[in-house]
């Protein structure tokens, strides 16, 4: 996981916001301190796909599926894990802060994992046979490995919750936008926990199901 981290944050560096900061119109509010806090949308999981089309085409094209594979394993995946890290920051502060970061940065680091992968030799204990045969797997398992390394971070690091503060989501439970959907949410709002440094890498193995399938 720190390895995908350092990958992530030397390749493709502090990326800015998806929903670029722009102009307030002249009857736009001024915010208070603390900041006032709009929240994020509950957009449908079509419309943040449709946000990183060519970053996912890319994948698709790295790993060098069969079409049939990809469509039935590698995009399912792809899609869960958009409907999990939905429009949330990678981190308050650092790289990938801004809305859809967590998203975007697992996506850049599946993809340049997925290209390093093609250079790698796997199973070098097994016949070149076993190898070829296995070519694909290990490949799609370097895929999935770069896409989930900060999965853990929703558990960690952050709450979401409505408007209102009266539901909060569970990440070991259920996708952001399956608990948004169920409780007639329409903007969630997050709160950052304290001392959170690093420690989303005990809680991958506890939400990684809520992506993968067996």
């Amino acid at each position: 996981t720190a390895l995908f981290n350092r990958i992530g944050i030397r390749l493709f560096g502090d990326r800015p916001s998806l929903l670029p900061d722009q102009s307030p119109p002249p009857d736009e509010e001024i915010p208070r301190y603390p900041p006032f806090m709009k929240g994020l949308p509950a957009a449908p999981v079509e419309r943040i796909l449709s946000t990183q089309v060519d970053l996912i085409q890319a994948i698709e094209h790295a790993l060098s599926l069969p079409d049939d594979l990809y469509q039935t394993i590698a995009a399912p995946v792809i899609a869960r894990y958009a409907a999990f890290s939905h429009l949330l920051p990678a981190s308050e502060s650092h790289h990938h802060r801004g809305a859809g970061g967590l998203f975007r940065h697992g996506l850049e680091v599946a993809h340049w994992a997925t290209q390093a992968a093609q250079g790698c030799l796997f199973a070098t204990h097994a016949t070149p046979r076993e190898r070829k045969e296995q070519e694909l797997r290990w490949r799609l398992a370097v895929c999935f490995a770069g896409l989930l390394h900060d999965i853990g971070k929703p558990v960690s690091d952050m709450a979401v919750v409505d408007r209102q503060g009266e539901h909060t989501w569970n990440p070991c439970d259920e996708n952001l936008t399956d608990w948004a959907a169920q409780n007639g949410i329409d903007r969630y709002f997050l709160r950052w926990r304290e001392n959170r440094h690093k420690r989303h890498e005990q809680f991958s193995a506890l939400v990684i199901e809520r992506v993968l399938t067996r």
